[in-house]
């Protein structure tokens, strides 16, 4: 009976409470597009490392692409405690501000870690591009040539 109601006002355009059976869809279609989302952003990240003009280190791992993408979706922190924890719905309100702690911790190390490859590879490439221009015959660099004729 009520569910015949609550078709009649949905029907009228009246705003009708969800059903535990309409949440639950809800909650897993939102999962699944967070998961899709997560997956496309990795799979860029994949395919641009490559790259010889990219800024992003050709050294990254699958971990290092999963840290990437994950900062790029913006995961809850639901989101990213059922990444990491098997039991994460059992916890206490306390226990996952400890575990979230420890998380975002070793977190922050893996991407640091990702910063100084990216780093390294951006600083290489600066060099590769410095010999390169040095080597070219016959001229000198023309910040010494400033220099020279300032009279340092």
């Amino acid at each position: 009976m009520w569910l015949k109601e609550r078709e009649e006002k949905r029907a009228r355009g009246e705003p009708v409470a969800m059903t535990p059976d309409e949440v639950v869809n809800m909650l897993k279609q939102r999962s699944a597009r967070k998961d899709e989302q997560l997956k496309k952003t990795k799979l860029a990240i994949m395919s641009v490392k490559d790259d010889e003009n990219a800024t992003l280190a050709s050294n990254i791992t699958e971990a290092d692409a999963e840290l990437l993408a994950s900062t790029k979706v913006n995961l809850t922190q639901k989101d990213i405690l059922r990444s990491f924890v098997g039991n994460w719905a059992t916890l206490t309100l306390k226990q996952r501000r400890q575990v979230m702690g420890h998380v975002q911790a070793q977190r922050a190390v893996h991407a640091k870690h990702v910063f100084l490859k990216e780093l390294a590879t951006i600083g290489r490439r600066l060099e590769r591009s410095n010999s390169e221009t040095k080597a070219v015959k016959g001229k000198k660099d023309p910040m010494k040539l400033k220099l020279e004729n300032i009279g340092l």
